[in-house]
């Protein structure tokens, strides 16, 4: 009985260690994760300021309604007509896009954005987790290529993390702690890249 009281001790101990580890480790992310929107809340307020990048974004949108939807408006029209192509055009970036929809350029056409990164304007504006706005690019990056497909599975995996995402309201902790179904979508999507996209780069975007 007294082996068995030491071994039942033994356990206890290990464990409230354990505990005490993931406590620090969520507290440092926490903290990291305080650094990264005091970062991003500093790079949004230079936004304004960056305009040549701002109307390269302005041109990807538009672009995206000229190639893919078929409904350029002669505004947008004129959006590309005054841009000169670079690669980084085509890339996704969903925190400054979003800026397009409430800055000066007050883009109108909500439903363009939503279908590019998922989820509405609004909802977009307040996230700040790295990962869940990489997700939101790749899928932009690749839904508006005009060298790169994503197959079936690469869209439903992605249509999936958005709706369990939507369902957690937005909670940016799925990666924390044990796994979940969001942080499970979150994998399965980002680990099908390779396999469901054709002729994608060696690194996803980001």
């Amino acid at each position: 009985m007294e082996k068995l009281n030491r071994a039942i001790d033994s356990r206890m101990s290990r464990l409230a260690l354990i505990e005490e580890e993931i406590t620090q480790l969520r507290e440092r992310r926490a903290l990291t994760r305080q650094k990264w929107d005091s970062l991003q809340d500093r790079v949004e307020d230079l936004i304004p300021l960056v305009e040549p990048y701002l109307a390269m974004r302005n041109c990807f949108i538009s672009t995206f309604k000229r190639d893919k939807l078929g409904n350029a408006t002669e505004e947008d029209l004129e959006i590309i007509k005054e841009r000169t192509f670079s690669a980084k055009e085509f890339e996704g970036d969903a925190s400054t896009d979003v800026q397009l929809y409430y800055s000066p350029h007050k883009r109108t056409d909500w439903y363009v954005f939503e279908q590019l990164y998922g989820l509405p304007a609004p909802v977009v504006k307040q996230l700040t987790h790295r990962d869940t706005l990489t997700v939101l690019n790749t899928h932009a990056a690749i839904l508006a290529s005009n060298t790169q497909k994503g197959t079936e599975i690469f869209y439903k995996l992605f249509s999936v993390f958005i709706e369990l995402f939507e369902k957690s309201n937005y909670d940016p902790a799925y990666l924390e702690g044990f796994s979940t179904p969001v942080s499970d979508a979150y994998w399965a999507f980002i680990k099908c890249w390779k396999g469901e996209v054709a002729g994608v780069d060696s690194q996803i975007v980001d």
